[in-house]
């Protein structure tokens, strides 16, 4: 199965607007080790005070006004970058921002709880994994799958010794949501169920809802599954696969010069 990830910069968030402005800024906001997207970073033009966060994707689009010189953009972690910005009463060109990591010595916080105080969270029922995380468990005939791997989760069950198919909290297959970046997957399964159709050599992390999942999700009465792509390499062509002894993968990924990139696995 072939996976396309075009990587655009036209950002559909909201943002906030403080007094008149005639021109936009955009972009996205990348690691600057890792290329990959910066999701909550900060964008504030320095004059007008006119902010906007980067979406899902890293990217941006921010209002601006005339007397607007410079851009700083922010983030938990990373180094503030100011950046200059065109004001010749055309619309800035889309511009890619990367981050730096701020090095710190390793800190430690201790504190003691009474025993009358109660810990309390806002993602009850829901399971977060990366790639990265997952290929560090025992994988089928070596062979990375997603749904395999999620059936280890609590309150999920495999529908037989070789399936993919999730049966969460006693719900059946048909009464789970699975998307890929936002579009619905209706038949997450092939080769009779022995194998899931998502490549694990294009995902970036897996959201697992196994309860009270948003509104946004609604249509399935057991689980949501939402599994996201990664982005392509920005700066160079780059070959990756592997031979198993019932699957063989490749993946190629690479820039599309002006536009993105690309990843095809």
């Amino acid at each position: 199965m072939v996976f396309l990830s075009l990587y655009g910069a036209n950002s559909l968030m909201a943002q906030k607007v403080v007094g008149q402005a005639s021109e936009y800024a955009e972009g996205v906001v990348l690691d600057g080790l890792s290329s990959e997207p910066v999701v909550g970073a900060v964008v504030l033009m320095q004059t007008s005070k006119t902010a906007g966060l980067t979406d899902g994707f890293g990217r941006f689009k921010v209002a601006k006004a005339k007397d607007d010189r410079r851009m700083r953009v922010t983030f938990v972690g990373y180094k503030a970058v100011e950046i200059d910005i065109d004001n010749n009463g055309e619309v800035d060109r889309q511009v890619t921002i990367r981050l730096l990591s701020i090095d710190q010595e390793e800190t430690t916080i201790t504190s003691q709880q009474s025993s009358t105080e109660k810990t309390r969270t806002m993602d009850i029922g829901v399971e977060r994994m990366s790639i990265a995380d997952a290929k560090k468990l025992p994988a089928i005939f070596g062979e990375v799958d997603i749904l395999k791997i999620l059936q280890l989760k609590p309150g999920v069950q495999s529908g037989g010794e070789g399936t993919s198919g999730l049966y969460v909290r006693g719900g059946g297959p048909d009464q789970n949501l699975f998307l890929l970046d936002g579009a619905t997957v209706y038949n997450p399964s092939h080769l009779f169920g022995f194998f899931s159709v998502f490549n694990a050599d294009a995902v970036r992390d897996v959201e697992l809802y196994k309860g009270g999942f948003p509104a946004q999700y609604g249509g399935r009465l057991s689980s949501v599954v939402d599994v996201r792509l990664r982005n392509g390499n920005k700066d160079s062509v780059v070959v990756s696969g592997g031979l198993g002894l019932i699957a063989s993968r490749l993946s190629v990924e690479g820039p599309i010069k002006g536009i993105g990139s690309y990843i095809f696995s």
